[in-house]
C-alpha cells in the first residue's frame, strides 16, 4: 500500500532536489537548540524528510521559528533566512506517494526518542503537529507524483501557478 503525503519547500531547494534526484533527509529536531534542554544539538534523532497529510501549508512550521529567539536576535534571524532563500518554504508543494509502512506520524514517531518535553512543547507551539509525518530516508524523484509552484521569487511579474509534472 502507498500513502500520499506532501512536502513543502522553497524554489532553491526544489532546484537542488531536481539536481540531486531526491529529497534529502534533514534534521529531525529531536535535539533542542538549548544546552539547558537536553538532549541538545543536531542529529540527536535520525535525519528525516518532513511531510504532511494536508495540501495546506498552514500550521506546518514552515516559517522561521522566530519565537525561540530573544527579541534582539529576531531581525538577524529573519535577515539570515531571507539571504539563504529559506524564508518561503511554502512556494513549492511536492506530492509524494510512499510505501505506507515507511511513513510515520510525527507525534507517534518522536516518542521513540528522548525529546525533552519542554523543547517538544516549544517546538510544537502554535503549530499543528498532528499533521506532521516523517520518513527516515531520502525520497526519490520517481516518488514525486506532482509539483505545484505557487511562488517563485526569482521570476519578475506574475507568479507561476499550476502543476508541473516531473514524471510525465
Amino acid at each position: 500500500m502507498t500513502k500520499t503525503l506532501y512536502h513543502f519547500t522553497n524554489v532553491h531547494h526544489w532546484d537542488s532536489i531536481q539536481a540531486d534526484g531526491q529529497i534529502n533527509v534533514t534534521e529531525s529536531n529531536v535535539g533542542s537548540i538549548s544546552p539547558w534542554l537536553p538532549p541538545y544539538g543536531e542529529h540527536v534523532g535520525p535525519d528525516v524528510v518532513w511531510l504532511t497529510d494536508t495540501t495546506s501549508s498552514r500550521g506546518l512550521a514552515l516559517e522561521p521559528p522566530l519565537h525561540v529567539y530573544e527579541p534582539h536576535e529576531r531581525d538577524a534571524a529573519t535577515a539570515f533566512c531571507q539571504a539563504e532563500g529559506t524564508f518561503d518554504k511554502k512556494a513549492v508543494r511536492l506530492t509524494v506517494e510512499l510505501p505506507e509502512d515507511e511513513c510515520h506520524q510525527w507525534r507517534r514517531w518522536v516518542k521513540r526518542y528522548d525529546m525533552n518535553p519542554e523543547w517538544k512543547r516549544i517546538f510544537q507551539s502554535g503549530r499543528e503537529p498532528y499533521r506532521w509525518w516523517v520518513i527516515e530516508r531520502p525520497i526519490l524523484l520517481s516518488e514525486i507524483v506532482d509539483v505545484l509552484v505557487t511562488h517563485d521569487e526569482r521570476l519578475e511579474g506574475p507568479e507561476v501557478r499550476g502543476p508541473l509534472f516531473v514524471n510525465a
